[in-house]
């Protein structure tokens, strides 16, 4: 049998991938940033510079010689895919970049889609990673991996409180409280696995709406954030099977009032308890 005496490696994230020994021939995913053309001051030898980011942390990237065209027109944070051999410049990993392409957001493990610079606080980010990386339904991890592989929700996500004058009001109160309203309802015991991750998806989101009711003081006025968190999340929904999509729905406007459905589900249940037991942790001043 022959063996590939230079196999690729397939690091899941740049954590990791910075750990690993140089000379060492890898393929990531990430986000691009700061692509820029040089020439080098001995020879002026044409390269490109850039950034690679992802949940974890980011990595300098070199590609040597003119970079394809197409490519020089990528903007920031477009989603890519780079093979190339690990090496350290002074004192810090970087890679000699062979390919770069754009990045099929279906080939992208969740903690490449959202770069470490989404929050200011970064133990959220790692949390919701955390979180999401256990999920072993592939819906719903494809579902939350869409959605918050849009910068224009995941920012405001991790920025804005949760209220400006009840629970959470502090910046990046809507992303701390909705990680613990998943995670708590997400490990509600008397649930099956199946339940537990439809819950923590419900409870991961059950304010995204949020991200446009708070983001100012005349966004959206008047509506309730439950209701613009069907709109915001009708793309991504309608990619999921009919019932687990339902169930959601179910979960994110059993509270709407004047209609107030009863709450039918047990993952609704668990949510609605979740969040409440959320909201009353801090205003009792908790913050574990």
């Amino acid at each position: 049998m022959n063996h590939d005496p230079n196999p690729l490696f397939h690091p899941r994230h740049i954590r990791q991938l910075c750990a690993m020994d140089p000379g060492l021939p890898v393929q990531i995913h990430g986000r691009l940033r700061d692509l820029t053309e040089g020439l080098t001051r001995t020879d002026q030898q044409r390269y490109a510079s850039m950034r690679l980011l992802d949940a974890t942390g980011e990595i300098a990237c070199y590609y040597w010689g003119a970079l394809p065209e197409p490519y020089l027109e990528l903007s920031d944070y477009t989603l890519v895919a780079v093979r190339g051999r690990l090496r350290h410049y002074r004192g810090a990993p970087c890679l000699d970049l062979q390919e770069l392409w754009p990045a099929d957001l279906d080939d992208m493990p969740f903690v490449s889609v959202l770069p470490h610079d989404a929050a200011a606080l970064r133990p959220l980010v790692e949390q919701l990673v955390n979180y999401v990386e256990a999920v072993s339904d592939t819906d719903l991890y494809a579902f939350c991996r869409r959605l918050f592989a849009d910068l224009r929700f995941t920012r405001p996500f991790f920025s804005l409180p949760a209220s400006h004058r009840h629970h959470h009001t502090e910046p990046g109160g809507l992303a701390r409280h909705s990680l613990e309203v998943a995670y708590l309802a997400g490990t509600t015991s008397h649930l099956r696995r199946s339940e537990q991750e439809l819950a923590f998806v419900g409870g991961l989101l059950h304010d995204a709406g949020k991200v446009l009711t708070l983001a100012g003081p005349r966004t959206v006025p008047f509506v309730a954030h439950e209701a613009v968190t069907l709109e915001m999340l009708a793309a991504p929904l309608a990619a999921l099977p009919r019932r687990k999509a339902q169930l959601l729905r179910h979960v994110w406007t059993c509270g709407l009032r004047p209609y107030h459905h009863e709450t039918r589900t047990p993952v609704a249940r668990a949510v609605m308890l979740a969040d409440q037991l959320s909201v009353q942790e801090d205003l009792a001043g908790g913050t574990d």
